[in-house]
């Protein structure tokens, strides 16, 4: 008895802790969404306003919420990032790709090609003057960081792009390139990291850890890869089933509703006819909120099942980002659950970009950021640069218009999500 009540009084005071946070959370996030407002008509995107304004509040700032505090909150990334993830696959139509293929293939080869170059060769050359832990490093290990850093300068942000389009209402062909090669690029740079990181295993293995044999880590790969497009595939093929079921259901109910009399011709079935009304409203919210936190929760889940086998050495037999861009592309391109999926995403995009990028504004460890800037101006520099000239080039290889291929580079600098996951 003493233990259930101990267990009890544990649970409730880790509940009350966490609600105090989501508490302390929700109305940082209203703030942020009130100057969001406020500064739209500066032409301020919002996603830029949440997070400044996290960082305002942050632990290096005012300090609303310490560092602590906001560790206890971190499966908000998980959610956010199944979320981006699914999203991201979901905007990519075939269709769309195929009328502009070779423009799309080129812009992207280009997007990805020399970013990695540009990043690998000014950090291995100009590296030891930006870095200071560089020069006390041998060869062998500063090409590893390099490579790191250079996997890393090829990423996009989906998140952003989605955001931004959404908020603008932007449509067109410049839109489509945009973000077809921002979602093909980011599930070429959770590849490209993965491949990096066994190949930097081999390069500069840690001191205490075994290194596999390149046969063994290039099979490991492999078959995280395959099964988890594998998975992503049957998700989407159950989430458009689910989908489904629930609009027969939400059908059913609208039907009922119409064969039910009016309150006209039988006045004195009003109170029942009201009561009715009000269940079917109800059960229709509660199918839309089962279906919106379906594809949340199941996104959270494989974020978090990764988490728990790197952190307990095991193999992580799947890429929660591939699952879910897999998921996506497959609701949108080889189901009839396009449309709902599509609603489903829209419903929850605000609240839940809102939510996602002021706690990465929250999360900034700004001291970090002072500690560490001449590094930061090298890899921006460098990317950049890479950016800049190879959107350039593929659009031009691409044959697209030159408006469009001089403007490809600013719609591609942004970092987020998939970023913050690797």
């Amino acid at each position: 008895t003493e233990c259930v009540a101990l267990g009890v009084h544990c649970a409730a005071q880790c509940t009350f802790r966490m609600g105090s946070y989501v508490t302390m959370l929700v109305a940082i996030c209203m703030g942020a969404h009130t100057f969001a407002e406020l500064l739209s008509v500066l032409g301020f995107p919002s996603i830029t306003t949440f997070l400044f304004f996290g960082m305002l509040c942050g632990p290096f700032f005012i300090g609303f919420m310490s560092t602590a505090q906001l560790q206890k909150l971190d499966w908000i990334n998980h959610i956010a990032l199944g979320y981006i993830g699914m999203t991201a696959g979901g905007k990519l139509r075939v269709e769309d790709v195929k009328s502009n293929l070779m423009g799309t293939l080129w812009v992207t080869f280009g997007s990805c090609a020399a970013p990695f170059a540009v990043s690998l060769g000014l950090t291995i050359f100009l590296g030891p003057y930006f870095m200071p832990f560089l020069p006390e490093l041998g060869p062998d290990q500063q090409l590893a960081v390099a490579l790191m850093f250079a996997s890393l300068a090829v990423a996009r942000s989906p998140s952003s792009a989605i955001a931004i389009i959404e908020e603008l209402h932007a449509k067109g062909p410049f839109t489509t390139i945009v973000l077809a090669v921002t979602v093909v690029v980011d599930v070429v740079v959770v590849m490209l990291f993965a491949v990096m990181q066994l190949l930097v295993a081999q390069i500069a293995p840690l001191a205490d850890k075994e290194v596999s044999p390149p046969q063994i880590v290039i099979c490991r790969f492999a078959a995280q890869t395959f099964i988890s497009i594998v998975l992503g595939w049957a998700l989407g093929k159950g989430f458009a089933v689910v989908m489904f079921w629930l609009s027969s259901c939400r059908d059913k109910d609208g039907a009922s509703e119409q064969q039910r009399p009016s309150m006209l011709e039988a006045a004195e079935r009003a109170a029942a006819a009201a009561s009715a009304g009000v269940l079917v409203v109800c059960a229709r919210a509660l199918l839309g909120g089962f279906e919106r936190a379906m594809f949340l929760l199941v996104g959270w889940a494989l974020m978090t099942e990764e988490e728990h086998d790197l952190h307990f050495g095991r193999w992580a037999w799947q890429n929660p980002l591939i699952v879910c861009m897999t998921a996506g592309f497959v609701i949108v391109n080889y189901t009839k659950g396009d449309v709902a999926f599509h609603e489903a995403m829209h419903d929850v995009s605000g609240p839940l970009l809102l939510i996602f990028f002021v706690y990465t504004g929250l999360t900034m460890d700004l001291l970090s950021l002072q500690r560490n800037w001449l590094a930061c101006v090298l890899l921006f520099c460098a990317r950049t640069l890479g950016i800049f000239i190879g959107s350039r080039a593929g659009g031009y290889l691409g044959s697209q218009p030159t408006e469009f291929a001089a403007a490809y580079w600013r719609s591609f600098l942004t970092q987020a999500g998939v970023t913050l996951g690797l």
